[in-house]
């Protein structure tokens, strides 16, 4: 997602430098593909996370962002993420202008824990940023209950290669993709009881898990699946390389967030050719009303 922001930057002609912290998991390649450059820097700490420690206790300042921007010298700073402030913090030291762009809910979606509500914590972002975006209405809702005139929501179309996309293809066996990271907000646990219901139990049905998660994660996916009798109708992949490998293997895409940000699934998907199931809950609502 950050790749295709900063392509589209660079296509309007916008010099950008990406500072991410090392390491940088295949993402400077990418990005150089993308037209940036890339300052890598020391890994620096959330002030979110999911252990309820106090933001007092952790570093939330980083004096090599704040050198590799000052370097630099850019017009404006941006944050694409609400989990690290280092940037917003950076600029208001060097009295740069600073644009926050909210991509998650954060608590919803991956159990963080926030320093404060999320109310008080979009008045703090707020505080910290010339300009406020969000990646849809439902993100601006949860930390700007009520609405602001002063937080816009830009949502980033997923830019797809027709080479990197498969043919619709038909299963020996009917089979549905969950396509996301192994958090518990996204759902995986509901998708695997739903196919161990009475209705679908008996049915000849498969269940693909696509992504990425913690041994933790896994080991419970799996024990359910088990106590549930379905773990031989469920296959985990595990993280793959393309979107083929991803999408050819499946009929339909199940999107089992039950508070998605916005999510780029459902494009990929439909590109794809699949026919996509989601809940009617955080931004996937807003999807039907953007041209695909």
């Amino acid at each position: 997602s950050h790749v295709e922001s900063a392509e589209a930057l660079v296509t309007l002609g916008c010099l950008v430098q990406t500072i991410i912290p090392q390491p940088d998991l295949g993402l400077v390649a990418e990005l150089k593909r993308a037209g940036s450059s890339i300052v890598l820097v020391d890994p620096y700490a959330w002030w979110v996370d999911k252990s309820g420690t106090e933001m007092s206790t952790r570093n939330i300042v980083s004096s090599q962002v704040r050198d590799a921007i000052a370097t630099v010298n850019p017009d404006v700073v941006l944050t694409e993420t609400l989990t690290v402030p280092q940037g917003a913090f950076a600029a208001a030291s060097l009295d740069k202008p600073h644009v926050w762009w909210i991509r998650e809910f954060g608590d919803l979606d991956y159990d963080f824990r926030f320093p404060e509500s999320p109310a008080d914590l979009g008045r703090l972002i707020s505080s910290l940023s010339d300009l406020v975006l969000t990646m849809s209405e439902a993100v601006k809702q949860h930390f700007f209950p009520g609405g602001s005139d002063a937080v816009h929501v830009l949502r980033l179309k997923p830019q797809l290669p027709a080479g990197d996309l498969p043919r619709r293809g038909q299963q020996d066996v009917p089979t549905i993709g969950v396509v996301a990271s192994l958090a518990p907000g996204k759902g995986h646990a509901d998708a695997i009881r739903a196919i161990a219901h009475p209705l679908l139990k008996d049915t000849p049905l498969r269940l693909r898990v696509i992504g990425h998660g913690s041994d933790e994660q896994k080991t419970s996916l799996h024990q359910l699946a088990q106590e549930l009798g379905v773990d031989e109708r469920i296959d985990f992949t595990g993280s793959l390389s393309s979107r083929a490998e991803v999408y050819g293997p499946v009929d339909i895409v199940a999107v089992t967030s039950r508070a998605e940000a916005y999510g780029r699934v459902p494009f990929e998907a439909t590109a794809a050719g699949r026919p996509v199931i989601y809940s009617a809950s955080g931004g996937m609502v807003e999807l039907s009303l953007i041209h695909i």
